[in-house]
């Protein structure tokens, strides 16, 4: 999908990836664009680099010292010199697989050298629909605090909240409704303050809340169903994740989730360490792990199109932090953010960063070295040359990634509706007018977008493809194009 988008809005990109074909590794990068007149991108420039010119070890094991290569830097402004007749922004593709690539600090060195923007092309079709006018925010904090300097921590954290709201509260236009999900010694820094302007909820509801999830009256319930799963194992972040989506059940979605925790490695694995208990101060080295997959699905759960990280200067592995943002952001639909606080201690471009996005491409993109995103052109068309194409015209195939199931009649009507591409215009409609949606509403969305992808990903080639799972796909597009028509109905009648 990413070639695809670069393809249709004729990205400047920087490619980079890692090939092991070689008895010894190489990262291989070239710098691709378009020409007026040309259909097809060239090469402006093309380079081979040991792995090493990056910081990456050769062996197993997490790199401490990841970098841009001089060379590289260089190199590359100097092939950006020769255009200054022409705005744009220099894109980011990173081929997988391409191991710890991702974390390297691509923005801090091009973004200052260039004095360009420069985004991450996503590998995820279809954009994210994004409800409501009201930017709506859950900001989730724990400092998983250890023993002895867990005031000083927890006062650290509280500040770093109260902040980045303030900044979000006056860099978009339009209101903003955030809820604050912090752990217990966060919790009370903040309310001892009370300056937050938030819903600040108590984390003492996080034990009912999994009570309610893991009790006997939710196993018997479960093992009425098909897969008859047990409770995760109680060391799983279950209180977190269950407390904010429980929190938020039965309201109103919000439109972007923000997580500011420390990270670690599990062997070679990223992951955010919270507290074990959101209603207790953390002891010692007790703490609960989110992987990207907890995150991603948290998200989609209380309906955020947006998610972003941030790195605190405290952090003890900015690196996980940068793996996980950008794991997350290659495979989302929606744009997902990482902020490194250090460069941007108030939070101020990280803030700027939303506002765009609430905007839906009226506020310009920030483009600062303290961020990195992974962010849908269409959502960022104040950096594009080329318009949003209609899917409905019989030339945009690209749009769906491969070419029509078959060319029945059948399969052009539902193909590209099923795909989410546009959602129904019930929907559309209550986007327009709603301050916020129906958590209900945007969940439904998350998971139309989530299966119309996979099925982007996978849908068959007519020719190439055996009759069975063409006829698959045929039945998934029809699945879904049911269940948008279902949605649009239950918003008409709300």
């Amino acid at each position: 999908m990413a070639d695809a988008l670069i393809e249709q809005w004729r990205l400047t990109v920087l490619r980079v990836r890692l090939d092991l074909a070689e008895r010894t590794p190489l990262v291989k990068a070239d710098l691709l664009s378009y020409s007026d007149d040309s259909t097809q991108a060239h090469s402006d420039w093309q380079s081979s680099f040991a792995p090493q010119e990056f910081g990456l070890l050769t062996g197993p094991g997490i790199p401490e010292n990841l970098r841009v290569p001089p060379r590289l830097t260089q190199e590359v402004l100097q092939v950006l010199s020769r255009r200054r007749d022409e705005e744009f922004t220099l894109w980011l593709r990173l081929v997988p697989p391409y191991g710890h690539l991702g974390a390297v600090p691509w923005e801090r060195d091009l973004v200052q050298l260039t004095g360009r923007a420069m985004v991450r092309v996503p590998d995820r079709l279809p954009v994210a629909t994004d409800p409501g006018e009201d930017w709506t925010v859950a900001v989730v904090a724990s400092e998983a605090v250890a023993s002895g300097d867990g005031d000083v921590r927890a006062h650290r954290a509280a500040g770093t909240v109260r902040s980045f709201l303030a900044e979000l509260t006056q860099a978009v236009r339009g209101r903003v409704v955030a809820h604050v999900f912090a752990d217990a010694a966060v919790y009370e820094a903040l309310k001892a303050d009370g300056t937050v302007a938030a819903h600040l909820h108590d984390p003492r509801q996080a034990a009912a809340t999994r009570r309610e999830r893991t009790g006997p009256r939710a196993r018997q319930i479960r093992g009425r169903g098909a897969t008859g799963t047990e409770p995760p194992h109680p060391d799983r972040p279950l209180p977190w994740t269950d407390w904010i989506a429980g929190e938020l059940a039965g309201g109103h979605a919000v439109r972007a989730l923000h997580v500011m925790a420390n990270a670690s490695f599990d062997d070679e694995r990223p992951l955010l360490m919270v507290s074990l208990d959101p209603g207790r101060p953390g002891k010692g080295r007790d703490c609960a792990y989110l992987s990207g997959d907890d995150l991603r699905l948290l998200a989609d759960r209380i309906g955020a199109s947006v998610l972003s990280l941030a790195s605190t200067p405290h952090n003890p592995s900015d690196l996980a932090t940068r793996m996980l943002a950008d794991g997350l952001g290659l495979r989302r639909s929606g744009a997902t953010l990482y902020s490194d606080m250090r460069l941007d201690v108030p939070g101020r471009v990280l803030a700027q960063a939303h506002a765009a996005l609430a905007s839906r491409g009226e506020n310009p993109a920030p483009h600062h070295w303290s961020l990195f995103a992974y962010i849908q052109p269409e959502q960022v068309q104040d950096l594009l040359r080329e318009e949003w194409p209609d899917p409905e015209q019989p030339d945009q195939a690209w749009l769906t990634g491969r070419a029509p199931i078959d060319d029945s009649a059948t399969s052009r009507e539902i193909l590209p509706r099923a795909l989410g591409m546009t959602p129904g215009e019930a929907t559309l409609s209550l986007y327009r007018q709603a301050s916020s949606v129906p958590g209900w509403m945007a969940l439904s969305e998350r998971f139309i977008e989530s299966k119309a992808a996979d099925l982007v990903e996978t849908a068959a080639v007519p020719g190439e493809t055996p009759a069975m799972k063409q006829a698959y796909d045929r039945g998934t597009a029809q699945a879904l194009a049911e269940l948008r028509e279902l949605v649009d109905r239950r918003v008409e009648q709300s």
